[in-house]
Protein backbone atom coordinates (compact mmCIF):
# COMPACT_ATOMS: atom_id res chain seq x y z
CA UNK A 1 0.00 0.00 0.00
CA UNK A 2 2.91 2.61 1.05
CA UNK A 3 4.33 1.68 -2.66
CA UNK A 4 0.94 2.41 -4.47
CA UNK A 5 1.21 6.13 -2.32
CA UNK A 6 4.92 6.89 -3.45
CA UNK A 7 3.53 6.24 -7.23
CA UNK A 8 0.04 8.49 -7.03
CA UNK A 9 2.39 11.26 -5.75
CA UNK A 10 4.96 10.65 -8.41
CA UNK A 11 2.10 10.85 -10.84
CA UNK A 12 1.09 13.82 -9.74
CA UNK A 13 4.61 15.86 -9.12
CA UNK A 14 5.48 14.52 -12.79
CA UNK A 15 2.13 16.07 -14.19
CA UNK A 16 3.48 18.82 -16.15
CA UNK A 17 0.07 20.40 -16.66
CA UNK A 18 -0.07 20.40 -12.67
CA UNK A 19 -3.52 18.96 -13.10
CA UNK A 20 -4.62 16.85 -10.37
CA UNK A 21 -6.26 13.68 -12.78
CA UNK A 22 -4.24 11.01 -11.80
CA UNK A 23 -4.43 11.71 -8.32
CA UNK A 24 -8.39 11.96 -7.62
CA UNK A 25 -7.89 8.58 -10.04
CA UNK A 26 -6.21 6.69 -7.77
CA UNK A 27 -7.95 8.18 -4.62
CA UNK A 28 -10.98 6.65 -6.07
CA UNK A 29 -9.72 3.48 -6.85
CA UNK A 30 -8.89 3.24 -2.50
CA UNK A 31 -11.11 4.62 -0.94
CA UNK A 32 -14.52 3.98 -3.23
CA UNK A 33 -15.43 7.91 -2.61
CA UNK A 34 -14.89 10.43 -5.79
CA UNK A 35 -13.15 13.34 -3.66
CA UNK A 36 -13.16 15.44 -6.56
CA UNK A 37 -15.92 17.14 -3.88
CA UNK A 38 -13.21 17.92 -1.62
CA UNK A 39 -12.73 20.96 -3.95
CA UNK A 40 -16.26 21.44 -4.53
CA UNK A 41 -18.78 22.71 -1.57
CA UNK A 42 -21.45 20.22 -2.66
CA UNK A 43 -20.21 17.48 -0.22
CA UNK A 44 -22.62 14.32 -0.22
CA UNK A 45 -25.14 14.50 2.03
CA UNK A 46 -24.61 10.84 3.71
CA UNK A 47 -20.76 12.39 4.58
CA UNK A 48 -22.17 15.48 6.43
CA UNK A 49 -25.13 14.08 7.98
CA UNK A 50 -22.49 10.86 9.08
CA UNK A 51 -19.74 14.13 10.20
CA UNK A 52 -22.65 15.74 12.20
CA UNK A 53 -23.20 13.00 14.63
CA UNK A 54 -19.55 12.42 15.69
CA UNK A 55 -19.82 14.82 18.37
CA UNK A 56 -23.24 13.96 19.28
CA UNK A 57 -21.92 11.95 22.73
CA UNK A 58 -19.41 14.77 23.24
CA UNK A 59 -21.66 17.69 23.06
CA UNK A 60 -24.18 15.64 25.14
CA UNK A 61 -21.34 14.88 28.22
CA UNK A 62 -20.51 18.77 27.45
CA UNK A 63 -23.78 19.86 28.04
CA UNK A 64 -23.88 17.97 31.74
CA UNK A 65 -21.04 18.91 32.13
CA UNK A 66 -21.09 22.70 31.93
CA UNK A 67 -24.52 22.44 33.23
CA UNK A 68 -25.37 20.47 36.46
CA UNK A 69 -21.43 19.79 37.42
CA UNK A 70 -21.22 22.25 39.80
CA UNK A 71 -25.22 21.90 40.84
CA UNK A 72 -24.34 18.33 41.33
CA UNK A 73 -21.18 18.50 43.33
CA UNK A 74 -22.78 21.31 45.56
CA UNK A 75 -26.21 20.61 46.21
CA UNK A 76 -26.36 16.61 46.06
CA UNK A 77 -22.97 15.32 46.89
CA UNK A 78 -22.54 18.21 49.61
CA UNK A 79 -19.19 19.27 48.35
CA UNK A 80 -17.76 22.49 49.06
CA UNK A 81 -17.94 25.47 46.83
CA UNK A 82 -14.16 26.14 46.73
CA UNK A 83 -13.45 21.92 45.99
CA UNK A 84 -16.08 21.47 43.42
CA UNK A 85 -14.86 24.59 41.44
CA UNK A 86 -11.32 22.49 41.93
CA UNK A 87 -12.83 19.89 40.53
CA UNK A 88 -14.17 21.83 37.34
CA UNK A 89 -10.61 24.02 37.02
CA UNK A 90 -8.96 19.64 37.19
CA UNK A 91 -10.90 18.85 34.46
CA UNK A 92 -10.19 21.68 32.16
CA UNK A 93 -6.62 21.83 33.21
CA UNK A 94 -6.82 17.91 31.95
CA UNK A 95 -8.49 18.64 28.90
CA UNK A 96 -5.98 21.34 28.05
CA UNK A 97 -3.24 19.05 28.62
CA UNK A 98 -4.75 16.97 26.37
CA UNK A 99 -5.88 18.90 23.74
CA UNK A 100 -2.26 19.93 22.03
CA UNK A 101 -0.99 16.63 22.64
CA UNK A 102 -4.08 14.54 20.85
CA UNK A 103 -3.81 17.22 18.32
CA UNK A 104 -0.11 16.32 17.51
CA UNK A 105 -0.22 12.93 17.76
CA UNK A 106 -3.82 12.50 16.02
CA UNK A 107 -2.03 14.23 12.97
CA UNK A 108 1.34 11.79 13.02
CA UNK A 109 0.12 8.09 14.29
CA UNK A 110 -3.42 6.26 13.33
CA UNK A 111 -6.37 7.77 11.48
CA UNK A 112 -9.01 10.49 12.42
CA UNK A 113 -11.73 7.52 13.02
CA UNK A 114 -9.55 5.41 15.68
CA UNK A 115 -8.92 8.51 17.74
CA UNK A 116 -12.25 9.22 17.79
CA UNK A 117 -13.12 5.13 18.56
CA UNK A 118 -10.42 5.67 21.44
CA UNK A 119 -11.87 8.89 22.90
CA UNK A 120 -15.37 7.71 22.95
CA UNK A 121 -14.51 4.64 24.75
CA UNK A 122 -12.72 6.71 27.75
CA UNK A 123 -15.87 8.86 27.69
CA UNK A 124 -18.62 6.39 28.13
CA UNK A 125 -16.76 4.49 30.80
CA UNK A 126 -16.50 7.54 33.07
CA UNK A 127 -19.33 10.04 32.07
CA UNK A 128 -21.96 8.16 34.17
CA UNK A 129 -20.00 7.65 36.97
CA UNK A 130 -19.28 11.59 37.29
CA UNK A 131 -23.13 11.90 38.06
CA UNK A 132 -23.51 9.31 40.51
CA UNK A 133 -22.50 9.21 44.20
CA UNK A 134 -18.72 8.74 45.28
CA UNK A 135 -18.33 4.77 45.45
CA UNK A 136 -16.66 3.77 48.86
CA UNK A 137 -16.72 7.70 50.24
CA UNK A 138 -18.62 6.38 53.88
CA UNK A 139 -15.86 7.01 56.45
CA UNK A 140 -17.50 8.74 59.47
CA UNK A 141 -14.62 11.42 59.62
CA UNK A 142 -15.60 14.09 57.43
CA UNK A 143 -12.66 15.46 56.71
CA UNK A 144 -11.51 12.18 55.53
CA UNK A 145 -14.90 11.56 53.18
CA UNK A 146 -14.34 15.18 51.93
CA UNK A 147 -10.40 14.23 50.22
CA UNK A 148 -11.45 10.48 49.38
CA UNK A 149 -14.23 11.94 47.36
CA UNK A 150 -12.69 14.75 45.75
CA UNK A 151 -9.32 12.38 44.67
CA UNK A 152 -12.42 9.82 42.98
CA UNK A 153 -14.19 12.75 41.58
CA UNK A 154 -10.53 14.24 40.52
CA UNK A 155 -9.71 10.84 38.70
CA UNK A 156 -12.45 9.74 37.17
CA UNK A 157 -12.83 13.87 35.55
CA UNK A 158 -9.19 13.67 34.24
CA UNK A 159 -10.40 10.14 32.78
CA UNK A 160 -13.09 11.68 31.01
CA UNK A 161 -11.90 15.16 29.73
CA UNK A 162 -9.20 13.06 28.48
CA UNK A 163 -11.18 11.23 26.34
CA UNK A 164 -13.37 14.41 25.62
CA UNK A 165 -10.33 15.90 24.29
CA UNK A 166 -9.56 12.76 21.56
CA UNK A 167 -12.79 13.31 20.34
CA UNK A 168 -13.03 17.17 19.55
CA UNK A 169 -9.50 17.23 18.04
CA UNK A 170 -10.28 14.01 16.00
CA UNK A 171 -13.68 15.18 14.80
CA UNK A 172 -12.77 18.98 14.21
CA UNK A 173 -9.43 17.70 12.16
CA UNK A 174 -12.12 16.00 9.68
CA UNK A 175 -13.53 19.40 8.85
CA UNK A 176 -11.01 20.61 6.63
CA UNK A 177 -9.76 17.01 5.40
CA UNK A 178 -13.59 16.68 3.83
CA UNK A 179 -13.11 20.28 2.29
CA UNK A 180 -10.94 22.40 0.78
CA UNK A 181 -13.46 25.14 0.08
CA UNK A 182 -14.58 27.83 2.80
CA UNK A 183 -18.04 27.37 1.79
CA UNK A 184 -17.61 23.80 2.70
CA UNK A 185 -16.08 23.78 5.72
CA UNK A 186 -18.45 26.54 6.66
CA UNK A 187 -20.85 24.35 6.00
CA UNK A 188 -19.73 21.72 7.98
CA UNK A 189 -19.11 23.87 10.52
CA UNK A 190 -22.65 24.55 10.88
CA UNK A 191 -23.85 21.11 10.67
CA UNK A 192 -21.22 20.11 13.43
CA UNK A 193 -22.52 23.56 15.66
CA UNK A 194 -26.44 22.71 14.69
CA UNK A 195 -25.84 19.07 16.14
CA UNK A 196 -24.36 20.54 19.40
CA UNK A 197 -27.16 22.54 19.59
CA UNK A 198 -29.70 19.68 18.84
CA UNK A 199 -27.70 17.77 21.76
CA UNK A 200 -27.74 20.16 24.34
CA UNK A 201 -31.29 21.11 23.63
CA UNK A 202 -32.00 17.14 24.35
CA UNK A 203 -30.23 17.58 27.46
CA UNK A 204 -32.62 19.86 28.56
CA UNK A 205 -35.51 18.18 27.28
CA UNK A 206 -34.85 15.25 28.88
CA UNK A 207 -33.52 17.63 31.71
CA UNK A 208 -37.09 18.47 32.03
CA UNK A 209 -39.01 15.38 32.05
CA UNK A 210 -37.06 13.59 34.91
CA UNK A 211 -37.17 16.76 37.05
CA UNK A 212 -41.05 17.49 35.71
CA UNK A 213 -42.23 13.97 36.32
CA UNK A 214 -40.31 13.56 39.93
CA UNK A 215 -41.91 16.70 40.74
CA UNK A 216 -43.11 16.77 44.65
CA UNK A 217 -40.64 13.96 45.52
CA UNK A 218 -38.37 16.50 47.28
CA UNK A 219 -37.63 19.81 48.08
CA UNK A 220 -38.33 23.06 46.07
CA UNK A 221 -34.15 23.46 46.03
CA UNK A 222 -32.45 20.06 44.43
CA UNK A 223 -30.85 18.12 47.31
CA UNK A 224 -29.24 15.32 48.42
CA UNK A 225 -32.74 13.24 47.30
CA UNK A 226 -32.21 14.11 43.46
CA UNK A 227 -29.51 11.95 42.79
CA UNK A 228 -31.47 9.38 41.23
CA UNK A 229 -32.51 12.28 38.82
CA UNK A 230 -29.31 13.00 37.60
CA UNK A 231 -28.82 9.24 37.60
CA UNK A 232 -31.38 9.03 35.01
CA UNK A 233 -30.46 12.05 32.45
CA UNK A 234 -26.74 10.68 32.28
CA UNK A 235 -28.46 6.83 31.41
CA UNK A 236 -30.73 8.43 28.70
CA UNK A 237 -27.61 10.73 27.34
CA UNK A 238 -25.57 7.66 27.06
CA UNK A 239 -27.81 6.05 25.24
CA UNK A 240 -28.37 8.38 22.93
CA UNK A 241 -24.47 9.13 22.75
CA UNK A 242 -23.97 5.38 21.87
CA UNK A 243 -26.64 5.41 18.84
CA UNK A 244 -25.01 8.55 17.14
CA UNK A 245 -21.44 7.21 17.53
CA UNK A 246 -22.65 4.17 15.89
CA UNK A 247 -24.27 6.13 12.89
CA UNK A 248 -21.26 8.42 12.67
CA UNK A 249 -18.59 5.45 12.10
CA UNK A 250 -21.25 3.36 9.81
CA UNK A 251 -21.59 6.53 7.17
CA UNK A 252 -18.19 7.05 6.94
CA UNK A 253 -17.48 3.26 7.10
CA UNK A 254 -15.98 3.71 3.00
CA UNK A 255 -13.78 6.69 3.67
CA UNK A 256 -10.65 6.01 4.42
CA UNK A 257 -9.58 10.08 6.19
CA UNK A 258 -6.01 8.23 7.02
CA UNK A 259 -5.91 8.02 2.94
CA UNK A 260 -7.52 10.95 1.75
CA UNK A 261 -5.36 13.08 4.51
CA UNK A 262 -1.99 11.72 3.20
CA UNK A 263 -2.72 11.54 -0.44
CA UNK A 264 -4.23 15.13 -1.06
CA UNK A 265 -1.75 17.52 -1.03
CA UNK A 266 -0.48 20.71 -2.92
CA UNK A 267 3.05 20.03 -4.65
CA UNK A 268 4.01 22.95 -3.91
CA UNK A 269 3.75 22.68 -0.24
CA UNK A 270 5.79 20.47 2.45
CA UNK A 271 4.80 17.15 3.25
CA UNK A 272 4.11 18.43 6.91
CA UNK A 273 3.92 21.56 8.27
CA UNK A 274 6.09 21.95 11.27
CA UNK A 275 4.91 23.39 14.39
CA UNK A 276 7.00 25.96 15.22
CA UNK A 277 6.10 27.43 11.71
CA UNK A 278 2.44 27.59 13.51
CA UNK A 279 4.05 29.15 16.71
CA UNK A 280 5.80 31.93 15.08
CA UNK A 281 2.66 32.97 13.15
CA UNK A 282 0.81 35.93 14.51
CA UNK A 283 -2.13 35.04 12.96
CA UNK A 284 -2.41 32.14 15.15
CA UNK A 285 -2.68 33.64 18.25
CA UNK A 286 -4.87 36.11 16.64
CA UNK A 287 -7.27 32.81 15.86
CA UNK A 288 -6.62 31.50 19.18
CA UNK A 289 -7.80 34.65 21.02
CA UNK A 290 -11.18 34.54 18.96
CA UNK A 291 -11.95 31.49 19.78
CA UNK A 292 -11.04 31.34 23.04
CA UNK A 293 -13.47 34.63 24.07
CA UNK A 294 -15.99 32.79 22.37
CA UNK A 295 -16.09 29.82 24.21
CA UNK A 296 -15.28 31.36 27.79
CA UNK A 297 -18.52 33.60 27.04
CA UNK A 298 -20.49 29.93 26.19
CA UNK A 299 -19.26 28.46 29.07
CA UNK A 300 -19.43 30.60 31.97
CA UNK A 301 -23.16 31.39 30.81
CA UNK A 302 -23.77 27.19 30.82
CA UNK A 303 -22.62 26.79 34.16
CA UNK A 304 -24.08 29.71 36.48
CA UNK A 305 -27.35 29.57 35.00
CA UNK A 306 -28.47 26.34 36.46
CA UNK A 307 -26.94 27.85 39.65
CA UNK A 308 -28.26 31.26 39.67
CA UNK A 309 -31.91 30.42 38.77
CA UNK A 310 -31.98 27.28 41.63
CA UNK A 311 -30.57 30.02 44.35
CA UNK A 312 -33.13 32.64 42.88
CA UNK A 313 -36.07 30.91 41.43
CA UNK A 314 -36.21 27.84 43.61
CA UNK A 315 -39.93 27.15 43.69
CA UNK A 316 -39.69 25.54 40.02
CA UNK A 317 -36.36 22.96 39.91
CA UNK A 318 -37.77 22.44 36.38
CA UNK A 319 -36.48 25.80 35.57
CA UNK A 320 -32.47 24.75 35.39
CA UNK A 321 -33.50 22.76 32.25
CA UNK A 322 -36.26 24.99 30.53
CA UNK A 323 -34.14 28.05 30.83
CA UNK A 324 -30.99 26.78 29.42
CA UNK A 325 -33.41 24.84 26.94
CA UNK A 326 -34.47 28.16 25.54
CA UNK A 327 -31.51 29.60 25.37
CA UNK A 328 -30.62 26.96 22.89
CA UNK A 329 -33.26 27.03 21.22
CA UNK A 330 -32.39 30.38 20.13
CA UNK A 331 -28.65 28.90 19.17
CA UNK A 332 -30.42 26.44 16.94
CA UNK A 333 -32.25 29.03 15.28
CA UNK A 334 -28.96 31.29 14.60
CA UNK A 335 -27.07 28.25 13.97
CA UNK A 336 -28.91 27.27 10.97
CA UNK A 337 -28.68 31.19 9.75
CA UNK A 338 -25.10 31.59 10.39
CA UNK A 339 -23.97 29.72 7.47
CA UNK A 340 -25.81 32.36 4.64
CA UNK A 341 -24.45 34.83 6.51
CA UNK A 342 -21.33 33.41 6.50
CA UNK A 343 -21.52 33.07 2.65
CA UNK A 344 -22.54 36.45 1.77
CA UNK A 345 -20.51 38.15 4.50
CA UNK A 346 -17.68 35.92 5.41
CA UNK A 347 -16.68 34.81 9.16
CA UNK A 348 -15.52 38.06 10.79
CA UNK A 349 -18.61 40.04 10.14
CA UNK A 350 -20.67 37.23 11.06
CA UNK A 351 -18.34 37.23 14.27
CA UNK A 352 -18.70 41.03 15.02
CA UNK A 353 -22.71 40.67 14.87
CA UNK A 354 -22.49 37.64 17.47
CA UNK A 355 -20.19 40.11 19.73
CA UNK A 356 -22.90 42.60 19.55
CA UNK A 357 -26.09 40.45 20.42
CA UNK A 358 -24.16 38.78 23.07
CA UNK A 359 -22.88 41.66 24.50
CA UNK A 360 -26.86 43.21 24.78
CA UNK A 361 -27.24 40.28 26.64
CA UNK A 362 -25.19 41.08 29.20
CA UNK A 363 -26.67 44.76 29.33
CA UNK A 364 -29.98 43.54 29.82
CA UNK A 365 -28.75 41.32 32.82
CA UNK A 366 -27.02 44.58 34.46
CA UNK A 367 -29.15 47.48 33.83
CA UNK A 368 -32.64 45.52 32.68
CA UNK A 369 -33.52 42.75 35.00
CA UNK A 370 -36.97 44.34 36.46
CA UNK A 371 -37.95 42.84 39.33
CA UNK A 372 -41.84 42.30 38.57
CA UNK A 373 -41.15 40.84 35.35
CA UNK A 374 -37.56 38.75 36.26
CA UNK A 375 -39.53 35.71 34.65
CA UNK A 376 -39.51 37.15 31.19
CA UNK A 377 -36.51 38.96 31.48
CA UNK A 378 -34.79 35.55 32.31
CA UNK A 379 -36.24 34.39 29.42
CA UNK A 380 -35.42 37.18 26.80
CA UNK A 381 -31.59 37.13 28.05
CA UNK A 382 -31.51 33.37 27.67
CA UNK A 383 -32.73 34.27 23.70
CA UNK A 384 -29.99 36.92 23.51
CA UNK A 385 -26.87 34.82 24.82
CA UNK A 386 -27.82 31.92 22.99
CA UNK A 387 -27.96 33.77 19.66
CA UNK A 388 -24.83 35.71 20.50
CA UNK A 389 -22.85 32.31 21.75
CA UNK A 390 -24.21 30.29 18.60
CA UNK A 391 -22.75 33.25 16.27
CA UNK A 392 -19.69 33.55 17.47
CA UNK A 393 -18.60 30.09 17.97
CA UNK A 394 -19.98 28.75 14.38
CA UNK A 395 -17.83 31.82 13.04
CA UNK A 396 -14.43 30.71 15.62
CA UNK A 397 -14.69 27.69 14.09
CA UNK A 398 -14.78 28.82 10.54
CA UNK A 399 -11.91 31.25 11.05
CA UNK A 400 -9.68 28.58 12.45
CA UNK A 401 -10.46 26.51 9.37
CA UNK A 402 -9.23 29.08 7.18
CA UNK A 403 -6.49 29.58 8.63
CA UNK A 404 -5.77 25.99 8.48
CA UNK A 405 -6.37 26.46 4.91
CA UNK A 406 -4.67 23.36 2.68
CA UNK A 407 -2.58 22.67 5.16
CA UNK A 408 -4.85 19.90 6.36
CA UNK A 409 -1.68 17.42 7.60
CA UNK A 410 -2.22 19.55 10.51
CA UNK A 411 -5.38 20.06 11.25
CA UNK A 412 -5.57 18.41 14.40
CA UNK A 413 -2.09 20.21 15.58
CA UNK A 414 -3.58 23.54 15.10
CA UNK A 415 -7.04 23.04 17.06
CA UNK A 416 -5.09 21.70 19.99
CA UNK A 417 -3.43 24.55 20.06
CA UNK A 418 -6.21 27.30 19.48
CA UNK A 419 -8.54 24.87 21.83
CA UNK A 420 -5.76 24.49 24.73
CA UNK A 421 -5.95 28.17 26.19
CA UNK A 422 -9.79 28.18 26.04
CA UNK A 423 -9.83 24.65 28.12
CA UNK A 424 -7.29 26.43 30.57
CA UNK A 425 -8.58 29.66 30.91
CA UNK A 426 -12.50 28.18 31.47
CA UNK A 427 -11.54 26.56 34.23
CA UNK A 428 -9.13 29.31 36.10
CA UNK A 429 -12.52 31.65 35.71
CA UNK A 430 -14.63 29.22 37.41
CA UNK A 431 -12.09 28.75 40.24
CA UNK A 432 -11.69 32.47 40.57
CA UNK A 433 -15.55 33.23 41.00
CA UNK A 434 -15.79 29.94 43.10
CA UNK A 435 -13.56 31.74 45.32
Amino acid sequence: MEEEFKAMRLSFTEDSAGERSPLVQSTEATSNVNYNSRHDHKLPLQLKAAYGLGHVFNDISAAMWFSYTLLFLQTVIGMEPALSGAMLLIGQLADGMATPVVGVLADRVGSRKSWHITGSILVVITFPTLFAPCVGCTDTNPKSTSWLMALYYALLIIIFQAGWAVVQISHLALIPDLTATQQGRSELTAIRYTASVCSSVAVYLITWSVFHATKGTGLDKIGPNDAFKFRDVVIVGSIIGLITNSLFHFGLRKVNIYTINSLIIDHESPMRCRMFNYLRSPKLFQVALVYVTSRLFLTISLVYMPLYLNETLSKETELIASVPLVCYLSSFIASLAIKYFNNLYGSKMSYLCGVLISISGCIWIRYGMIQEYLLICIYGVAILLGAGSSITMVSSLCITADFIGQRTESGASVYGIVTFADKVLNGVAVMIIED
